[in-house]
């Protein structure tokens, strides 16, 4: 003779067992960018914007821009950078030598997609010279990139 845990079976009527259902398996998302915040804030006090990390997207860094990132819905800084939809695990894997696999972010007013890149805008008043700056800035660990003028907004 068999027996089992009664908990296993519903007895409707007799001669008639009813097992239940199995329960559903749990599986939690991965979150690939957890070392990241959820939210970035930029700006001053009264002109601050929230970045809000937007799942579902991510961007590849490359180390040696691209001109054609197959699959991107978005490419920036000459193919430095695309964007994808997805998940990272589904793509194909990279090495550091070939670049690095970062967070999109989106600009919680209107949705315009931001990317992390590393690189810090720092705005001089404008009789300011910024070559009297650079050994602070440099010392603070932000190699200067590009010196922008006013004449470059214009």
């Amino acid at each position: 003779m068999i027996y089992f845990p009664i908990e296993l079976f519903l007895i409707v009527e007799p001669w008639q067992i009813y097992s239940l259902p199995p329960i559903a398996e749990v599986r939690y998302q991965t979150d690939y960018f957890s070392e990241y915040p959820q939210q970035i804030r930029a700006g001053t006090d009264r002109s601050a914007v929230l970045y809000q990390r937007q799942p579902g997207y991510y961007a590849v860094h490359y180390n040696e821009p691209r001109e054609i990132a197959r699959g991107a819905v978005l490419q920036l800084n000459d193919g430095a950078i695309a964007v994808f939809s997805g998940e990272p695990e589904n793509t194909t894997r990279l090495t550091s030598s070939q670049g690095t696999i970062g967070p999109i972010y989106t600009l919680q007013t209107d949705g315009s997609l931001a990317v992390p890149t590393g690189m810090v805008f720092i705005r001089f008043a404008e009789k300011v010279d910024v070559e009297s700056h650079r050994e602070a800035i440099e010392q603070a660990g932000l190699p200067l990139a590009t010196l922008l003028t006013i004449n470059d907004f214009r």
